[in-house]
This record gives structure tokens, C-alpha cells and sequence, in this order.
């Protein structure tokens, strides 16, 4: 298993040990192929029996990467890299509505003097291609993302890098915002 660390300059380490909780057993383990590189602040969401991870940072708070792994979990022996995600960021939320993998915020726009996004991105896991959508209603990072319903809800997060939360909600709807 890999060590957090801690560098000289005081950022914090990233690693590649990927962990599960049996909710069954009540158990955790390690079982499985380690990520392709070491990362921090992904997201993680389950399409069928695919386990795919996208976006985060490698080993500094400002080394956003776009990347896009799938693990088949009925076989789960090596990460698949898959297409990169349009925009590279960290600290952003995700969920899914069947076959897509919807993403959304995240830290790491040089465009922004908060450097957040309000980006929302939408991954086809059949045709293996991301597209952009309508952004966010309020740019922020660090938020959860869980749809319900044919709905994604996105509350709360930061509208700074590193702080300031918001009690700010997102609802989606198919890809398409809903409502705020």
C-alpha cells in the first residue's frame, strides 16, 4: 500500500491504492490493480459493472489531470485507460444516469480568479466520448454528486480552491439543468 506523504514544500502526496468497503461484510480491501498513476481528489462512479475514474490531482495541488480509467469489477485484473476528459480538474463531483457518467465543478481554471469551474461534462460509456454540456449555475468545487430518480443533485462545495463553502444546489435532469 502506498504511504501518504508529505513534501518538503508541504503539499501533500498522492497515491494509487485503490480501497473498497464491502457493505455485505463489513470489511475493506485492497484486491485491487492499483491506478494507473498515483492520484488525489478523482471521481468515482460505477456503470454496470465497470468502476471508472476520472480527473484529480497528481502529487500538487495544482497538477489537474483529465484522465479516465474503467476497471470491469467481474474481472478485475488491470485499469483500462479510456478518452480524457475535456477539461482537466480536480475535486470534482460525479455521477451517473444509465450509461453516462455526468461530471461537474472541480478545481484547477486558470480562467477564473477563484480557479473553480462550473463545467459540467458528460462521458458515453458505449461510445467511449465526453462532450460538454451547459455549465453550472455557480462555479465550485468539492461537492458530491448522486442522481435519483433520472435527476443529479449537486449540493453544497466551494467556490474557492482550497475553501469557502456554499450551500449553493444544482438539480439536473438528464444531462439538461433542471432547476436551481
Amino acid at each position: 500500500m502506498d504511504k501518504l506523504e508529505l513534501r518538503e514544500n508541504g503539499t501533500q502526496g498522492s497515491i494509487s491504492t485503490v480501497i473498497s468497503y464491502n457493505v455485505q461484510t463489513g470489511s475493506w480491501s485492497t484486491n485491487y490493480p492499483p491506478l494507473p498513476g498515483a492520484r488525489d481528489h478523482v471521481a468515482g462512479t460505477v456503470i454496470g459493472k465497470t468502476f471508472y475514474v476520472t480527473g484529480g490531482r497528481d502529487h500538487n495541488q495544482f497538477n489537474w489531470k483529465n484522465d479516465t480509467w474503467a476497471l470491469d469489477l467481474s474481472n478485475p485484473t488491470a485499469w483500462v485507460p479510456k478518452a480524457s476528459m475535456i477539461t482537466a480538474r480536480g475535486g470534482l463531483a460525479s455521477a451517473r444516469i444509465g450509461d453516462k457518467l455526468y461530471t461537474f465543478g472541480g478545481e484547477g481554471n486558470p480562467n477564473s480568479p477563484d480557479l473553480v469551474f462550473d463545467n459540467v461534462e458528460v462521458y458515453d460509456a458505449i461510445s467511449d466520448v465526453w462532450t460538454e454540456l451547459p455549465k453550472m449555475s455557480w462555479p465550485r468545487h468539492g461537492m458530491g454528486a448522486v442522481a435519483v430518480g433520472g435527476r443529479i443533485y449537486v449540493p453544497g462545495g466551494g467556490v474557492r480552491i482550497s475553501a469557502a463553502p456554499t450551500n449553493h444546489f444544482d438539480v439536473f435532469e438528464f444531462g439538461g439543468k433542471r432547476g436551481n
